[in-house]
């Protein structure tokens, strides 16, 4: 690994592996998604980042930019440590109105300093579209109670409008606290939520934004990084349905995990992006092995990105994760069939292989249970639609190497809701992760690394199954063939 004239590491090794389409650094450690804006036509995404080592150490921001969600510029850190400590994670806006006298347009990014044990939260601008950030002269911006360690992760959004105000949550050791301000650097404190999830350890990176589900009512969600108690085990990330009226969030009951998997954690949804689509990103890991993935030049993915929307089911609502359209910009050989019989002697086995692969399902019977084998050398990962109990199953074998949570034969599962879409299954393979999707039911693992291709084989148990629909389409590798240019991008 190779430190460049800008502080972030190049990835150097011939054959590290790396996902095809999953976001990665290009060298050292990533873990959350940070900042994550739209402006000016492009995706900025922002990253928890050690770019001189494989494992967490002293916190960067890290930085890269789309126009597509897919295909990603690598920039030069930033955010740096300095004497007022690490840069732990945090958010960021476009700032049109120039509240905060930074300048019409300048993007604020609120951030969480680290300095030994304590906590405060800071502000960084940039004017010029993101290159480049100045700190805040008055940091920090807002300080915790004495003694309080565990005050950090700002999630800001605008309310109201031109004519309303920021708002500011912040994780504060199994709470949420809100704060509102309307120059973004002077916060009064408007609300605590708490008393939902206490059992569920410290909480981490919340989340906060509006949906209009199926029905046509509309609903707050609010998300928070859980450090223990999630379905695979380890950390997660629990969901939370109410009203928001600005200044306090009030819990209606709806409470669900967003993910079911071992490896989706601290997600956060871009600002500001247009046809007010809801799209987030989620670190692929868990905080109990995230140290044990496999060691290259670098070490950490994102998830795909999904776009978001809600989904009623009787007097109740869950969210439902889509991968976003664009991931079909990357498509490229296809195998297409419909009407596929399947026979419970014999496995369907399509003739498309590929190192990462976007398997599409549709028209599952309804009293019918399926199992996709995707394979690859030695190793099998296991998807199992079993639609009589809406009952979704992933498990991996033979994979070999450090136990990375679902991937090394432990099976995970989850009810699959969202009765409208439990006939449809959507599994997205790549280098080191799986992706499904059923219905409002996501379950995310990572795999150990594999360049080795995938292979799929379906079988049933039981007579006269038939699926209405089968495309296979293999995923471009968005890094190959690259070149990096004198700021460290890559482009494809």
């Amino acid at each position: 690994m190779e430190l460049d004239d800008e502080g972030s590491t190049r990835d150097e090794s011939p054959s590290s592996m790396r996902p095809v389409v999953h976001f990665t650094p290009q060298g050292g450690w990533l873990n959350d998604p940070n900042g994550l804006v739209y402006a000016d036509g492009v995706y900025h995404l922002f990253y928890q980042h050690n770019p001189y080592d494989v494992c967490w150490g002293p916190m960067h921001w890290g930085h890269a930019t789309s126009t597509n969600l897919i295909e990603w510029t690598h920039h030069p850190i930033a955010l740096a440590p300095d004497p007022l400590g690490m840069i732990f994670s945090g958010s960021a806006v476009t700032d049109e109105h120039d509240t905060a006298g930074f300048g019409a347009g300048a993007i604020v990014a609120a951030f969480t300093y680290r300095l030994g044990d304590r906590e405060t939260q800071a502000l960084a601008s940039s004017t010029n579209g993101g290159s480049t950030f100045a700190k805040f002269d008055g940091n920090p911006v807002l300080v915790g109670p004495d003694g309080e360690q565990d005050f950090r992760d700002p999630k800001v959004i605008r309310f109201g409008g031109a004519r309303g105000h920021w708002v500011m949550l912040l994780a504060v050791r199994s709470q949420v606290w809100i704060y509102t301000s309307h120059d973004l650097r002077t916060w009064v404190p408007t609300d605590t939520v708490g008393s939902a999830c206490a059992d569920l350890g410290v909480w981490e990176t919340p989340e906060l934004f509006e949906l209009v589900a199926d029905d046509g009512t509309a609903h707050w969600v609010l998300t928070i990084g859980t450090s223990h108690g999630a379905p695979a085990g380890g950390s997660g990330v629990r969901a939370l349905l109410g009203r928001f009226d600005g200044r306090r969030f009030t819990h209606d009951g709806d409470e669900f995990w967003v993910d079911h998997g071992s490896d989706f954690y601290a997600p956060q949804s871009w600002n500001g992006a247009p046809d007010d689509r809801r799209i987030w990103i989620g670190w692929m890991s868990n905080w109990l092995f995230a140290a044990d993935a496999v060691e290259t030049s670098w070490r950490g993915q994102m998830s795909v990105p999904r776009e978001l929307s809600l989904q009623s089911a009787g007097t109740t609502y869950r969210l439902k994760q889509t991968p976003v359209p664009e991931l079909a910009g990357t498509w490229s050989e296809a195998y297409i069939e419909s009407l596929v019989a399947l026979d419970p002697e014999r496995a369907h086995e399509p003739d498309l292989n590929g190192e990462a692969l976007d398997v599409i399902v549709e028209g599952i019977d309804i009293g019918a249970s399926i199992e996709i084998a995707c394979r690859r050398g030695d190793a099998v990962v296991i998807v199992r639609v079993d639609r009589p109990a809406s009952r979704l199953t992933v498990s991996a074998h033979g994979s070999g190497g450090p136990d990375l949570g679902g991937s090394s034969g432990r099976a995970t599962s989850a009810d699959i809701t969202g009765a409208a879409d439990e006939e449809r299954l959507r599994i997205i393979l790549d280098t080191a992760s799986v992706e499904v999707f059923s219905g409002t039911t996501t379950i995310s693992n990572l795999l150990v690394n594999s360049d080795e291709p995938w292979w799929i084989a379906i079988r049933t148990d039981h007579d006269a199954t038939s699926l209405g629909r089968l495309e296979i389409h293999r995923l471009r590798n968005i890094h190959r063939g690259g070149t990096a240019d004198e700021e460290g991008a890559f482009s494809a």
